[in-house]
């Protein structure tokens, strides 16, 4: 029974931050009495049998492991923010209890340090295993301080502003409806790129340094869509981005897809125990990566009017607003001409004369752009990281994200130099010296 006094904690803290002993004692009612009971009862073999601890609910965990949820299961908010149910959760995190083994975190670090080096798919595949996701592999990747370096695994964060044309795509998948859908129908935002900026579409992009070569300094790592839109309405636009440099822990891995795979490792050091990483696909049809003008316009065309991502494309608040501004219709060379309702040009946006000059307009700047995806990058928009993931605990865990990899606290160069094997090498000299048996 639970003390009167006594405030249960959530399940999400019992099961990622305590011990088995410790979740135990908090649900025979916690504090000193809690502890007392749970030692005596275990003391004769009689550890509790609850199904929120889930001693007896676990007979087969290959079956849990591979249920799929149903759709009701995943509409929950529990399924939203783990990716899994909670029985999935419960299991991942019983598994994890135990420490790992040096052979185990050799095993870990060699593993991942030639994932990284093999680049995100090969990092996403990797992270992905049973095993490199369970809470003890997710608690390794947090040891960047203890592994005989303090400062190897430090990822300096910084924020400054760089011009939309500048960024180079890591993603070869760009949504039209999730890239025009907010300035093209918040007009502040829409004003604010077509004055030059920094500005922040929603959130500050991420970004590394580039040294793959190209004409852009930099490359995107998570908010290709913010970019998107903004590069559309003004290339020489600044965007405020969150600059991570990944190329300066193992500095020797810093191609694109490297860099994108030391992202991912620091989504999964961040993610729940059992939790996959994060990801996202989107729609084939509405792909915009190397589109031509007529190919944008046509998509501007069909959408004009509609829902797109939760938006209607220059609607009449919009418009009405854009004919406001003098400064805004003077860079669209927009004089006499007269807009239409938006209910008379839904799906026909070229037929209004004020949205045919801005479609036609936005729709070279994308063009001239000749924005390509960076070589050896993920082709699939699913292999891409999700920094900011309700997973990760959206903007606040991001936060805490940028703080560990600032700190050098998340194991992006695990294995350099062999650093994290002293204690296994000592094992194998006494495995080899006949002292330890093998």
């Amino acid at each position: 029974m639970t003390n009167k006094g006594f405030k249960k904690p959530s399940l999400a803290r019992i099961l990622f931050e305590d011990t088995a002993e410790e979740i135990e004692a908090e649900l025979r009612g916690g504090g000193k009495k809690g502890a007392k009971k749970t030692a005596k009862a275990r003391a004769s073999g009689n550890a509790m049998r609850d199904s929120a601890f889930g001693d007896d609910k676990f007979t087969d965990p290959e079956k849990i492991k591979s249920y799929q949820p149903t759709d009701k299961e995943k509409d929950q908010a529990w399924y939203k923010r783990y990716g899994m149910t909670k029985r999935q959760y419960i299991l991942a995190r019983k598994e994890g209890q135990g420490k790992l083994t040096d052979e185990d975190k050799e095993r870990l670090g060699t593993g991942l340090r030639g994932a990284i080096e093999a680049g995100a798919v090969a990092t996403v595949d990797f992270l992905n295993q049973p095993e490199n996701k369970n809470a003890a592999a997710k608690e390794f990747l947090g040891t960047g301080l203890s592994d005989g370096s303090a400062t190897d695994d430090v990822v300096p964060v910084t924020e400054v502003a760089v011009a939309a044309n500048n960024l180079m795509p890591t993603q070869g998948f760009i949504d039209f409806s999730k890239s025009v859908s907010y300035p093209l129908s918040n007009f502040d935002s829409f004003e604010e790129a077509l004055a030059g900026g920094p500005t922040t579409p929603g959130d500050r992009l991420t970004i590394a340094k580039n040294h793959a070569g190209g004409d852009q300094e930099f490359l995107i790592l998570d908010g290709h869509h913010r970019w998107s839109g903004i590069a559309i309405c003004n290339p020489d636009c600044k965007i405020n981005v969150r600059l991570i440099k990944f190329d300066e822990a193992a500095s020797d891995l810093k191609n694109p897809s490297q860099l994108l795979a030391k992202a991912h490792v620091a989504v999964h050091a961040s993610t729940p125990a059992g939790a996959k990483l994060p990801s996202k696909g989107g729609s084939a049809a509405l792909d915009i990566m190397g589109k031509s003008a007529q190919k944008m316009l046509e998509l501007f065309d069909k959408s004009c009017g509609k829902q797109m991502d939760g938006n209607v494309l220059t609607n009449d608040n919009w418009i009405k607003a854009f004919m406001g501004s003098e400064t805004v219709k003077s860079a669209f060379d927009i004089t006499d001409e007269e807009p239409l309702q938006v209910s008379e040009c839904t799906g026909e946006g070229l037929k209004c004369p004020v949205r045919n000059k801005i479609f036609t307009k936005l729709a070279a700047n994308w063009e001239a752009g000749k924005y390509a995806q960076a070589d050896g990058t993920p082709a699939q928009r699913e292999n891409m990281p999700q920094l900011d993931h309700e997973l990760v605990g959206g903007d606040q865990g991001f936060e805490t994200m940028r703080n560990r990899l600032k700190a050098g606290e998340i194991q992006i160069n695990p294995t350099n130099e062999n650093k994290l094997t002293e204690a296994v090498v000592l094992n194998r000299w006494a495995q080899l010296a006949g002292i330890k048996e093998q």
